[in-house]
């Protein structure tokens, strides 16, 4: 829940998150504009390129991608964190949306969820332990090298 708060916003405040709407917003417009102009996407992996290994954040473009297709099952299967990181970025997008158009500070449950650090640790854990599970599965089926 997003509520207005009557705090004003410092020009410094207001350019800083101008920055973090540029942030959170290029993924999700930049997997919009790719599907809608069928183009492939042109970034690719330097982890996986580079060190021979998939990194934690592979499959997130083309999830991403699936997403803005409507295609939200097959994100999942691209990467499972995808679609959720997805929902995070549009919440954030939203946020700084509404800060930047009213000037005003926004409070925002998540912020508070956000900084807990009982579960800033599971969401580490929680990565870690997926991304060995993906190299498992790659292992397994020769999709690592």
């Amino acid at each position: 829940m997003l509520r207005l708060t009557t705090i004003k916003l410092s020009p410094k405040s207001l350019y800083g998150r101008s920055l973090g709407l540029v942030a959170f917003g290029f993924p999700i417009v930049a997997a919009y504009f790719f599907n809608i102009t069928e183009q492939q996407s042109p970034f690719n992996c330097l982890f996986l390129k580079f060190v021979g290994i998939p990194s934690p954040g592979c499959g997130l473009t083309r999830s991403f991608l699936a997403i803005t297709n409507g295609r939200l099952l097959e994100s999942f299967s691209y990467n499972l964190l995808g679609p959720f990181l997805f929902c995070f970025c549009l919440i954030v997008f939203i946020h700084l949306c509404l800060e930047i158009l009213t000037g005003r500070k926004v409070k925002a449950q998540y912020i508070k969820l956000l900084q807990n650090k009982n579960l800033q640790g599971l969401i580490l854990i929680s990565i870690v332990f997926y991304y060995f599970i993906r190299l498992i599965i790659f292992y397994n089926t020769g999709e690592l090298r």
